[in-house]
């Protein structure tokens, strides 16, 4: 495990790009089991962040980003989420309207929840699936919004990798 002053010399020794970055390992090792090891930062180069971006968006189509899951839970994200905190009453995942990539360091989600969707509950919280939902990329909490048949929700989700 990288500690904390350790991370900062890493992301230092590649010009200070803060997001995607990664560290390597290199080693001799010797006959009689010696090892001599350097770690360094690694650059994550422009094409890397543009990988990553095509990678959630255009996958294998079980990995790809597809799915939004709405709920009605309030608990802050946490790293260890895996969904949303409170599934509505009748359970809604929705399919990505489409993204786009504003830049090769992001990449932006579109999701419409309809009308006949999430009615009679308060939507506060959203989640961002694979489309086999079998991973979550993403949780978001926001504030209220109490769901009818007289207007749609609109998800726009941007994922940045920070330069």
């Amino acid at each position: 495990m990288v500690g904390l002053k350790e991370h900062i010399k890493i992301c230092d020794a590649c010009g200070g790009r803060k997001g995607l970055s990664g560290r390597v390992r290199v080693w001799k090792q010797f006959p009689d089991g010696e090892k001599e090891e350097i770690k360094v930062g690694n650059l994550v180069v422009d094409e890397g962040h543009t990988l990553m971006t095509d990678l959630l968006g255009y996958a294998n189509s079980n990995d790809k980003i597809t799915k939004l899951e709405v709920g009605k839970g309030t608990t802050s994200p946490d790293a260890s989420d895996t969904g949303v905190e409170t599934p509505l009453g009748t359970p809604v995942t929705l399919t990505t309207t489409g993204f786009t990539q504003p830049t090769v360091h992001s990449i932006t989600f579109s999701f419409l929840l309809g009308t006949s969707q999430g009615n009679s509950e308060t939507i506060t919280e959203a989640a961002l699936h694979n489309d086999a939902k079998d991973y979550c990329l993403a949780r978001v909490t926001h504030s209220g919004i109490a769901k009818d048949v007289s207007f749609e929700i609109g998800y726009e989700w941007t994922i940045t990798f920070s330069t």
